[in-house]
C-alpha cells in the first residue's frame, strides 16, 4: 500500500509539471492583462498551480484543461484586483513613480518583437477589462467564442458583442497611427 501512495504522488507531480510546462507563460500573460504587474501575475499563477495540485487527486483526466486553468487564473486575478492589498500596492506604485519620476512602462507589453506590436498590445491593455479580456483570449490565446463563453460564464452572443465593440474601440484608438492606416 505504501508503494501505491508514493506512485500516486509521483503521478500527480508529473501531471502538474506537464501543466506548468505547457501553460505557465500563457497563464502569466493572462493574469498580467488583469493586474498589469508582472511579479504579481507570476505570484497569481503560482497560486493557481497550488490550487490545481490540490485538485488533481480528486479529478480524473481533465478533458478541458486549458479552459479549466484559464478560468481559475482569470478568477484568481479578479479576486486579486478586488483585494485591499492590491489597492494599496497600486497606490504605492503610483506614489513611487511620481516621486522618483521613473517610467512605469518597463515590461509593459506582452510581445516585444516590434514597435508596431508593442504599440498594439499597449492599446489593447488600455481597453476596459470586459473588452480587453475577450480580445486577449480570442486573439492571443486563440480560444474560440464558445471556450471564452465557458471560461467567463457569459453567453456566447455577449462574447461576440464584446469582441466586436473591443475591435471598434481598438480601431478608433489606432486611427491616425502611421503603422495602421491603409
Amino acid at each position: 500500500m505504501v508503494k501505491s501512495v508514493g506512485y500516486e504522488k509521483a503521478e500527480k507531480l508529473r501531471r502538474l509539471e506537464r501543466l506548468i510546462d505547457i501553460y505557465e507563460q500563457r497563464l502569466t500573460n493572462l493574469s498580467y492583462t488583469y493586474v498589469k504587474d508582472w511579479e504579481q501575475a507570476k505570484d497569481i499563477v503560482q497560486e493557481v498551480f497550488i490550487k490545481v495540485y490540490d485538485k488533481l487527486d480528486t479529478m480524473g483526466e481533465i478533458e478541458y484543461e486549458k479552459t479549466w486553468l484559464f478560468t481559475i487564473c482569470a478568477n484568481r486575478s479578479k479576486d486579486y484586483l478586488r483585494s485591499i492589498k492590491s489597492k494599496r500596492k497600486m497606490i504605492t506604485k503610483v506614489i513611487h513613480t511620481i516621486f522618483t519620476k521613473e517610467s512605469n512602462d518597463s515590461p509593459d507589453v506582452l510581445i516585444e518583437t516590434s514597435e508596431r506590436e508593442n504599440d498594439l498590445v499597449k492599446k489593447v491593455l488600455l481597453l476596459p477589462l470586459i473588452y480587453r479580456e475577450v480580445i486577449i483570449l480570442f486573439y492571443y490565446e486563440e480560444l474560440s467564442i464558445n471556450e471564452i463563453s465557458e471560461l467567463l460564464s457569459i453567453n456566447s452572443s455577449t462574447i461576440r458583442t464584446r469582441l466586436d465593440r473591443g475591435r471598434k474601440m481598438l480601431k478608433e484608438t489606432l486611427k491616425g497611427d502611421v503603422h495602421y492606416e491603409r
